[in-house]
Parts: structure tokens; sequence; C-alpha cells
């Protein structure tokens, strides 16, 4: 009986442990996303400016030449 108890308590503590680690996996993976969710936010703003500054170069090369 001794070790059946034993035994039990083992599995226990490996439960926990799992369950521990299965939950700091998903905050590591909700902490990346958000990292990279950020990431790809600033990627479409910077895009969007590069194309917004080649958009007024165009046109200050059309007035220019206009004038």
């Amino acid at each position: 009986m001794e070790w059946e108890d034993t035994m039990s308590w083992w599995v226990d503590e490996l439960e926990l442990q799992l369950e521990s680690t299965r939950h700091e996996s998903q905050d590591q993976v909700a902490e990346v996303t958000g990292v990279r969710a950020v990431e790809l936010l600033t990627t479409k703003r910077a895009t969007a400016a590069e194309r917004g500054l080649d958009t007024v170069k165009v046109h200050l090369a059309e007035t220019e030449v206009a004038l």
C-alpha cells in the first residue's frame, strides 16, 4: 500500500507540473504573438509612410516640371 501511495503522489506531482508548464507555454505563446502583431503593425505603418513619401516625391517632381 505504501508503494501505491508513493506512486500516486508522484503521478499527482507530475500532473501538477505538466499543468503548470502548459500554462507557462500558453503565456509565452500569447506574449510572442503580441510582439509579432506589434511588429507587423509597425511594418504596415512604415510601408504606408514610405508610399506616402513616394507619392509626395512624384507630385513634387511633376510640380517642378510644370514650373
